[in-house]
Formats: C-alpha cells, sequence, structure tokens
C-alpha cells in the first residue's frame, strides 16, 4: 500500500523527526501544520492538487501529544495552526481536507471555529465511522485504529460543493498468506 499523504501523530514522533523524514520518499508524505523542530517548520503543512479542474487542499493537524517530545520538537495548540494555515488556503481550493490525529471531541470543536473544512479523515477515533459524521457542513471519516481497514469516500462535486458522498470500510484480513 502506498500514501499520497498522511498525518504525522505525536506517537509517530517516537522514533524522532529525522526517522520519519528518512522514509519520506517523496518529501511532501508526511503532513503537519503545526509540529515544529527547534523553533522551525519541519514538514509540509499541506498540499493543493488540481484533478480533473477541481482544485483540492489536503493539510495536516497533529494533536497535542500526552507524551514527552523529542528534544527540540513541540507541537502547537491545533487552533492556533489553523488560525494561520487557513487564511492561506482561501480562495486557492474548492475542496479542504483536513488529516488529523484528534479524537471526534476536540476535532467537532475545531470545525465550529472552521467551518469550511469539507472533510476531516481523521486517525484520532477509537472507533470507525461507517457512516460520515455531519459536523455542519463538514463530513468526519476515520478507519478501524491500527490499520485493521482502509476506508474510501468518494464524493460528488458540483460547483466547488460536496453534494454526495459514498463512504466505505474495507477491512484488511490476512486470509492469503499466513505463517510458513
Amino acid at each position: 500500500m502506498g500514501y499520497q499523504n498522511c498525518c504525522v501523530s505525536s506517537l509517530d514522533l517516537g522514533g524522532g523527526v529525522q526517522f520519519l523524514k528518512k522514509h519520506d520518499y517523496s518529501g511532501s508524505m508526511f503532513l503537519s501544520a503545526n509540529i515544529k523542530k527547534d523553533g522551525k517548520e519541519f514538514f509540509q503543512k499541506g498540499r493543493l492538487y488540481n484533478i480533473k479542474g477541481l482544485k483540492i487542499a489536503v493539510f495536516g493537524i497533529t494533536d497535542r501529544p500526552p507524551i514527552n517530545l523529542p528534544k527540540g520538537v513541540s507541537i502547537s495548540r491545533p487552533d492556533s495552526a489553523m488560525k494561520a494555515l487557513l487564511p492561506t488556503i482561501k480562495g486557492k481550493a474548492d475542496i479542504v481536507i483536513m488529516l488529523t490525529s484528534m479524537d471526534l471531541t476536540k476535532t467537532r470543536s475545531l470545525l465550529k471555529q472552521y467551518p469550511d473544512i469539507d472533510l476531516v479523515i481523521s486517525s484520532g477515533a477509537p472507533v470507525p465511522t461507517y457512516v460520515p459524521i455531519k459536523a455542519g457542513k463538514s463530513l468526519i471519516v476515520s478507519s478501524h485504529p491500527k490499520g485493521k481497514s482502509v476506508g474510501i469516500i468518494a464524493l460528488t462535486v458540483e460547483k466547488g460543493k460536496v453534494k454526495k458522498y459514498d463512504n466505505k470500510l474495507i477491512m484488511l484480513r490476512d486470509s492469503a498468506l499466513n505463517s510458513f
């Protein structure tokens, strides 16, 4: 499996930020708008895609950790990062997607302040969302914890607005290869 982008969670930092950078072969896979190393941004905040004329902004917001961070690494408050980031996206994207490691309660609270986010893909939910959760005009989805499933969401977009969506979770099972 491969990833186009993924949000760095605070738990991903256990091996250090240099470890993550070393394994980011594209140079832009890991996203976080609020992780700094020695006071400087370390990961890309997000990316802007143009897919068949539809402009899509994808960015990452990392939850503040309950653990000690590696030396020199800091994670700013998600709302502070959003306040700085969203004005730079405004007018450049038809669809805005936030990748996050925040739990559902924090995510919903943040969306009240920033209603222009169309889709939130969360890795912080303890249970998957079989049906996307609506928070204002935003949709929140998550798959099973620890990579037990892959989520697919198809959005129907008209004039820069999500009109319909179809969400599926596919369980990853080890049926083809057993131990040998």
